[in-house]
């Protein structure tokens, strides 16, 4: 072989071991690259689902149901599905007494409304009936934070009213939530109490309870409204919330869209990791 036919081999040698290499860089940065998407898109991911504001579920209300006064009246608080939270509403004036009515216990809170009404009323007086343990419930209430439209968030576990972040509701479950408003104070005894769920479905009490069903959009109920009609200022006795069984999760819309993108990026880089070495320099 001549000198320059030597020459062109070795030229040739080298020039196909510069390509090799250029092409174990390109897979290499191509590699990293897709390894930055993945983690781009699970943080945009992570991103849209806490970015995404919580809503107020929608409540289906029932009809408002009066307080019954017969023997065995107990049978007004439901059972349904499992308990997630009950809370006996009193003011600040009152002992904090838990409450267990047809099994449900009703733990004490004077933190769901901000106001203070001076004093110890029974305001079930009229509504007493069979089961000493519901009139106590009902002759207890929490009182205040004006006659206007009053905002609390449900579902955390803390009965305070407040909206502490967190919560025990799960999304896409469904549940049922009942509420009581009772004041047969004398003259106090017409007024009208105005729940709703911050979505314009409301629904009206006076002496009553009432039983409403949503799927939780968050994991707490974000509003329960309260709206004092034509009096100075909101009144609550007590409430809970119940899961009801049934319905396996849905996940929100936000949510399944965010996973699918890590899924398919992570599918994606999956996919170009595996492909052999061989094939990828070809």
């Amino acid at each position: 072989m001549g000198e320059l036919a030597r020459k062109a081999v070795a030229n040739g040698v080298r020039c196909g071991r510069s390509l090799y290499t250029t092409s174990l860089l390109f897979n290499e940065t191509r590699s990293i690259m897709m390894s930055s998407f993945l983690r781009a898109t699970v943080a945009v991911a992570l991103l849209a689902i806490v970015a995404t504001p919580a809503m107020a579920a929608t409540i289906t209300w029932g009809s408002p149901t009066a307080v019954s006064t017969s023997a065995g009246n107990s049978s007004d608080v439901s059972t349904n599905g499992t308990l997630v939270e009950a809370y006996n509403a009193v003011d600040s004036d009152d002992p904090l007494t838990d409450v267990t009515v047809n099994g449900v216990l009703f733990t004490a809170t004077n933190a769901l409304l901000t106001g203070n009404y001076g004093g110890t009323n029974d305001f079930s007086n009229g509504t007493d009936g069979g089961d000493a343990a519901y009139d106590a419930l009902l002759s207890t209430l929490d009182y205040g934070s004006g006659g206007g439209l009053v905002t609390r968030t449900l579902g955390e576990g803390d009965g305070n009213g407040t909206d502490d972040g967190g919560g025990n509701l799960v999304v896409g479950q469904p549940y049922e939530i009942q509420l009581w408003f009772v004041d047969d104070r004398g003259a106090y005894d017409t007024r009208v109490m105005q729940f709703g769920d911050g979505n314009g479905n409301t629904v009206n009490l006076n002496d009553q309870y009432v039983i409403g069903t949503f799927t939780a959009d968050t994991t707490t109920q974000q509003v329960i409204t309260l709206d004092a009609q034509g009096f100075g200022n909101a009144h609550w006795n007590a409430y809970q919330i119940r899961s009801l069984s049934g319905a396996p999760p849905i996940p929100e819309p936000m949510t399944m869209l965010a996973v699918g993108l890590s899924i398919a990026g992570l599918g994606g880089y999956v996919r170009k990791r595996n492909v052999p070495s061989g094939r990828r320099r070809g």
